[in-house]
């Protein structure tokens, strides 16, 4: 049984006021009571030091005021005195003892209760560890995921292709929001305003805009980000991104878009750049033709379509009658309006799928797709006519002038590419031969 501090000093006063009084009783057996003491003694603990030594005073003041009363022997103070001094060195030892276990014990709590800080420490700092661990994978994870998104952007091969991975992309890096891509400035106040300064709108929460009327804003339009898509310093499209709940949008995620809607931006910028690149080094600088290389290449598919549907193929070469008279006499400025008129009119009365090339100089092409020699002798009859009856007319100089055709088929005249060209071109120098302005089909 555990008892109190104040408990113990109670029940040891007791006892010590219960054995002063049996002393004074029994003034014969003094000697045999006081080593009885020890047991107040014993029951209080180091902290009650001072108490001990008063109970040990009077009980050594008792006993040798009690001896001197009833005329004790000096034998018998003597036999006293030792009790009491075993009393009072028992009490030294045990106080000694037990302040050494209590001060041992504190230290070992106190090592104790230091070692579960720093368990307590440890365990916090590991649960600081984990969190930041998580915040930083989850920030991995996003950055790789918009890495991915932005890729698949800058590589997109046309401007469909592009709107719909920017799309796809903040519905993937924003799942928890809608979005619309709006091409028209007339949409609404906002969207306007946009398309007017190219400037992108942030709105944390609706509820706390200044700039704009509430009426602005749909039911579900509780966060909005209005984000321009500019082409050549240009707006020519506006993502509206939006979520129910507000405050959605930090100002990292508005960045987050505007990384990816300035991305589309240089993707949509970077296919116009090619597409032009590519059409003028497909197309003839002078007449607006395509040029011989382009020309190559067409030839190589359609044969490998014409094998493929069985399905004829007619080739015309066609060459300006005495273009180098007209050098010669009228200048090369008159030369090259000739060229660009006359490849206006082979154009012009060309099918819309016909391919119509400079084939080089003064010589042009004509790939017809899934036409046969016969029907192609139609078209090629009309072109002739047409260059011959105009009427070429520059810096107030008239001439006229004709244009020779070679023509030749595939498969039926022809197994490759080099073999029809080789046929067109036989037949065209038989046309010169025979006297020009005609065309040779056989």
């Amino acid at each position: 049984m555990n008892l109190s501090h104040k408990n113990k000093i109670i029940i040891s006063a007791v006892l010590f006021i219960f054995l002063s009084y049996s002393i004074v009783v029994f003034n014969a057996m003094s000697f045999s009571l006081i080593p009885l003491f020890i047991i107040p003694v014993i029951i209080l603990d180091y902290r009650d030091f001072e108490i001990r030594f008063i109970f040990l005073f009077f009980i050594l003041f008792i006993s040798l005021l009690l001896s001197r009363v009833f005329h004790n022997t000096n034998l018998s103070m003597g036999l006293n005195f030792l009790s009491f001094l075993s009393v009072f060195i028992f009490s030294l030892i045990k106080n000694s003892v037990e302040k050494s276990f209590i001060l041992n014990r504190e230290k070992e709590l106190s090592k104790i209760s230091e070692i579960k800080r720093e368990i307590d420490d440890l365990k916090s700092q590991k649960q600081t560890y984990i969190k930041h661990r998580e915040t930083i994978l989850l920030n991995l994870n996003s950055r790789q995921k918009l890495i991915s998104c932005l890729k698949d952007i800058q590589f997109s091969r046309n401007n469909d292709e592009i709107i719909s991975n920017l799309m796809k992309s903040i519905s993937l890096v924003f799942p928890k929001s809608l979005s619309e891509f709006i091409i028209s400035p007339s949409s609404s106040e906002i969207v306007g305003d946009v398309f007017k300064t190219s400037t992108p709108v942030y709105i944390p929460d609706v509820n706390i805009e200044s700039r704009y009327n509430y009426s602005c804003f749909k039911l579900l339009e509780k966060s909005i980000v209005y984000m321009p898509v500019s082409a050549f310093s240009k707006t020519i499209a506006v993502v509206k991104v939006y979520s129910d709940k507000a405050g959605y949008f930090s100002i990292d995620d508005f960045r987050t878009l505007e990384i990816l809607c300035a991305t589309a931006s240089i993707a949509i910028e970077n296919i116009s750049l090619y597409n032009t690149t590519e059409e003028l080094a497909r197309k003839d600088s002078l007449t607006g033709l395509f040029t011989h290389r382009a020309f190559q290449d067409k030839l190589d598919e359609e044969i490998l379509v014409s094998s493929r549907t069985k399905k004829p193929m007619a080739l015309l070469i066609i060459d300006i009658d005495h273009f180098k008279r007209v050098n010669d006499s009228y200048g090369h400025q008159t030369g090259d309006y000739v060229l660009k008129r006359i490849a206006s009119l082979i154009s012009n009365n060309s099918r819309e799928f016909d391919f119509v090339a400079r084939y080089g100089g003064e010589e042009f092409s004509i790939i017809m797709p899934q036409t046969s020699k016969n029907e192609a002798i139609n078209i090629a009859a009309k072109i002739r006519e047409s260059v011959k009856e105009y009427d070429f007319i520059f810096e107030d100089k008239r001439l006229k002038a004709t244009i020779s055709i070679g023509m030749s088929e595939f498969p039926s005249e022809a197994s490759s590419k080099v073999q029809i060209i080789r046929v067109a071109d036989e037949r065209l120098y038989k046309a010169k031969r025979e006297g020009r302005d005609r065309i040779v089909y056989e």
